[in-house]
């Protein structure tokens, strides 16, 4: 009786650490979905933008869109590769801002609830007027549909 007792104990205490490290240690979630930004940095402190920006990721391709109240477009489409649970890649195929397409831009994030905080370098305008490498971060939320 003691052996059993003290077995069922064990794997007792088993299930509660494992139950215990899962809940602590998510599965990461998915990038696939609709997100909309909604806050940026690039380097001056954050900003709130007057026209929605919104990010589709689908099967290792994304999407950009600015949608204003006056007009909207499509600003980039290009395809991702998530390396691990922290970097991922973007390989822009077309953007409006010419001087990114063909460009691959390493892109660190981290996926918390529904937010996605991402922070790398893409090729702007800088201040002076040149094309260079600019420093951003960017906090985007998830967008859930009403089935």
């Amino acid at each position: 009786m003691k052996k059993r007792t003290y077995l069922t104990f064990i794997v007792v205490i088993t299930m509660i650490t494992i139950l215990g490290f899962k809940s602590r240690y998510p599965k990461t979630a998915s990038f696939d979905g609709v997100w909309q930004v909604s806050e940026f940095d690039l380097g001056d402190g954050p900003n709130i933008s007057s026209s929605a920006t919104i990010k589709v990721y689908r099967n290792g391709l994304f999407e950009t869109y600015s949608i204003g109240n006056i007009s909207s477009r499509k600003v980039t489409e290009g395809k991702f590769v998530r390396l691990n649970d922290s970097v991922f890649t973007e390989t822009v195929l077309r953007s409006n801002n010419s001087h990114m397409n063909g460009k691959t831009y390493t892109i660190k994030y981290l996926i918390t609830d529904n937010s996605l905080i991402m922070s790398g370098e893409f090729d702007g305008m800088l201040q002076d007027g040149t094309i260079g490498k600019q420093k951003y971060k960017e906090t985007w939320k998830r967008v859930n549909f009403a089935e």
